[in-house]
């Protein structure tokens, strides 16, 4: 058996425990704290209180360097069953492979028929060409439709509210067809969270939106990896998202030695759970 299947093994055995034990905070009574549960590469899901939010859960493509979804998690998923019942909403950054599958959203919905389905209009527009999409299922899905330099938009539901800003893609020249979109969530008007998707740690694609990530206070961001090692995504993560603490994704199997250098936290074992404070 090869390092790499060890490794993977191991990560399996530790996922099956943690979903075995895990209880979120759902039973915090004062509701000052809350969960975030990773699942695989940028995916993570958000517990505040009964309000559970998934972001890039389903995804097939690791290409030859992130972290999958394990099976035992995926299954879950799947069937609903616990902790992964009761899901509020899932909200995809953008429709590359490593953070979107558009079948198995679709297989997801039919077990959470209640959820919502956020995602941009690339994402959604690949779902209904797979043929399996209903009309109850198309009624619960949200489509982001957003153009590069457009305003940020807000989208209140029972219990969370989405706000969704469009910010380039990392990467060279290509990156703008892309719709990536940046979330800011809050749960049961508690916590606060926000996922970058694959956002590029440039200042001014951020600071052009100062005014909105000054209008509300984030508990707990989750940029892609790279803003720890860039200064201009150390600028943005430190001063210019509004948030009080930040945890890396997207983090490389391998992870990079430079990365842990720099003392940040970051999520790299799937079905780790850590608590944080929302106030």
């Amino acid at each position: 058996m090869t390092l790499l299947s060890i490794r993977n093994f191991l990560i399996s055995c530790v996922s099956a425990l943690i979903l075995s034990s895990w209880t979120a905070s759902a039973d915090d009574v004062d509701g000052t704290t809350a969960d975030v549960m990773y699942l695989g590469n940028a995916g993570i899901m958000v517990v505040q209180g009964s309000t559970k939010v998934l972001f890039d859960p389903l995804f097939r493509d690791d290409y030859g360097q992130y972290q999958l979804v394990p099976p035992e998690i995926r299954t879950r998923l799947f069937e609903a069953e616990p902790p992964f019942d009761n899901i509020d909403a899932v909200l995809i950054s953008h429709a590359h492979g490593d953070h979107f599958n558009a079948v198995d959203i679709v297989k997801f919905h039919e077990a959470h028929p209640d959820a919502l389905i956020v995602a941009p209009e690339q994402a959604l527009d690949t779902m209904i060409a797979t043929g399996s999409v209903t009309d109850a299922m198309a009624a619960r899905f949200v489509s982001i439709d957003l153009d590069y330099g457009d305003l940020p938009i807000s989208i209140p539901f029972t219990s969370l509210t989405v706000e969704a800003v469009r910010i380039p893609h990392a990467g060279g020249a290509p990156r703008r067809p892309i719709q990536n979109i940046a979330y800011r969530v809050t749960l049961e008007d508690a916590a606060t969270v926000m996922h970058l998707g694959d956002a590029d740690p440039t200042v001014e694609d951020f600071a052009n939106y100062s005014d909105h990530w000054q209008a509300r206070e984030t508990d707990m961001a989750f940029p892609p990896y790279w803003f720890f090692l860039n200064f201009q995504g150390q600028a943005v993560v430190s001063a210019g998202l509004n948030a009080s603490n930040a945890t890396g994704v997207h983090v490389p199997i391998a992870v990079p030695r430079n990365l842990i250098e720099t003392g940040q936290p970051f999520f790299a074992s799937p079905g780790e759970v850590r608590s944080f404070q929302t106030d």
